[in-house]
């Protein structure tokens, strides 16, 4: 049976990580797989309770979560890799979906169909965040945080900035052996969203150094 490595990039989920981790490890418990939380220094402890529940408890004196899920990455045994949330919203239940998908594809994204408990302005601006990377990919939604791709599908070059760790593998890698796995997103109840105003700065700094590696991609193919 292939090895599933599950990466959850943490800050400040004491509370929620309690509750997430059970239930995966009851709903895989037939599964072949192993739990990384990578922790950014939380102040509420996070990371004494990922050392008692998670198989590896990674702990970091930065923050970011795209360079986190990156250190999953390097500690992760698995051949399939799956990175989710540790906030509730991403339903543990599509994890063994997720890794069925692996059998005929290289990535599969959890992609949210409807969201929960929204507020009309987090709409607007996700709407406006998945337009602007459209251009990059036909993906539905490149914004997710939940997916699952083979590990030697992943990019050595990887240069994230900010949250969109997906976005970043899906233009570096040119994955095009993908499916979507629709699901109702469901918004956070503990705990305080990391989304600022410089989350989204960082994101279109992001974005502005996707179309630059993707326009010196296409210059060097013609």
């Amino acid at each position: 049976m292939s090895k599933t490595s599950i990466i959850i990039p943490t800050y400040n989920e004491a509370e929620n990580i309690k509750i997430l981790i059970p239930k995966i490890k009851q709903l895989t418990r037939k599964l072949n797989i192993e739990i990384i939380v990578v922790d950014d220094n939380s102040p509420d402890g996070t990371y004494k309770v990922a050392k008692k529940l998670a198989t590896k408890a990674i702990l970091r004196t930065k923050r970011g979560l795209a360079t986190a899920v990156i250190e999953g990455f390097r500690h992760a045994s698995g051949n399939i890799i799956i990175v989710m949330d540790a906030d509730l919203s991403h339903p543990p239940e599509l994890i063994p979906k997720l890794i069925k998908a692996m059998d005929n594809h290289l990535l599969a994204i959890a992609t949210r169909k409807q969201t929960k408990n929204w507020p009309l302005k987090r709409k607007i601006t996700s709407t406006i965040a998945t337009s602007l990377a459209r251009p990059l990919t036909k993906a539905k939604d490149p914004m997710s945080g939940f997916f699952a791709l083979k590990k030697s599908a992943i990019p050595k070059n990887l240069k994230p900035l900010g949250y969109k760790i997906l976005l970043e593998l899906i233009v570096r890698s040119n994955i095009k052996n993908y499916v979507e796995i629709p699901f109702i997103f469901k918004d956070r109840e503990l705990g305080k969203s990391k989304l600022t105003i410089k989350t989204n700065l960082r994101y279109l700094q992001h974005l502005q150094k996707l179309y630059l590696y993707k326009l010196k991609i296409n210059i060097l193919n013609l």
